[in-house]
């Protein structure tokens, strides 16, 4: 998988990178589909099943379609599921129902990477049997004696696929890239960064933010943290003066990106 943020360790007159020094700051925002821990919903795929038997019958008549529905849904980092999108649809109820369920289903135990949580995609597969309500008036066991019928929609405004040429994302499933990679940008960085006058022994680091666009030019360039003026303005510069990157992936698809990378300051004395 491809590293998300970079760091450049700069020193008067050189700069160093490593690849164990990449940062982990914008991992946060990353979806993986690679990780070393699948999600899991709690207590596994019977516990799951159960859920969706169990809650169907509130929101479908007893003589909807039995099948399967799967549906790609995001897992975050807290186990909240969002973002679910059909894969492979039934009929129009019980899609719908797949995506309500899924919405307000328990937290699952998020997918691990590098043993720290992380966001990432999982086809989930929504099994639909034969609704058995029971009958009569008792219903000593807390059953449920008939549907209760809901108007569920699914809610993905957007078509399956689709991307907004004009929207920032601030999630995708490919981070933009500098042409190269992590050490033609440490290389860039080494030749182009040009040490203000009296700005030795200032320790710290610039947080930089920007917009990586669709043809891979970086606009609306921001010191999110700096350390001083001189450096922060050309920490701006350098960056802006670059070459374009390669634009990051939502969707299969290039989209604007809201990113941000870092320079790290320790000056020698």
């Amino acid at each position: 998988m491809k590293r998300v943020l970079f760091i450049a360790v700069m020193i008067p007159l050189s700069l160093q990178l490593t690849a164990q020094s990449v940062s982990t700051l914008q991992d946060t925002a990353r979806i993986y589909t690679e990780v070393d821990v699948n999600p899991k919903f709690p207590g596994g795929l019977k516990a799951f099943d159960s859920y969706i038997d169990s809650n169907s019958v509130k929101i479908l008549k007893a003589d909807h379609t039995s099948g399967i529905v799967i549906a790609l849904v995001l897992i975050e980092r807290d186990g909240k599921v969002t973002m679910p999108k059909i894969v492979k649809s039934l009929t129009h109820a019980t899609d719908s129902a797949a995506i309500y369920l899924l919405n307000n289903s328990p937290l699952w135990k998020p997918a691990f990477k590098n043993g720290l949580p992380v966001r990432s995609r999982w086809p989930a597969v929504v099994r639909f049997n034969g609704a058995q309500y029971t009958q009569g008036e008792n219903n000593t066991e807390g059953k449920i004696i008939k549907p209760k019928y809901v108007e569920v929609t699914v809610d993905e405004p957007n078509p399956q696929n689709s991307v907004d040429p004009k929207k920032i994302y601030k999630m995708y499933e490919q981070a933009p890239e500098f042409p190269g990679g992590i050490e033609k940008f440490a290389l860039y960085l080494k030749q182009n960064f040009n040490l203000p006058p009296n700005s030795n022994g200032i320790k710290g680091r610039v947080i930089l933010s920007f917009v990586v666009e669709l043809d891979g030019s970086l606009t609306d360039v921001r010191v999110a943290r700096g350390l001083s003026p001189d450096i922060d303005k050309e920490a701006i510069r350098v960056i802006s003066k670059g070459p374009k990157w390669h634009p990051g992936i939502w969707n299969s698809k290039p989209v604007r990106i809201a990113f941000l990378t870092h320079i790290d300051m320790p000056i020698n004395p």
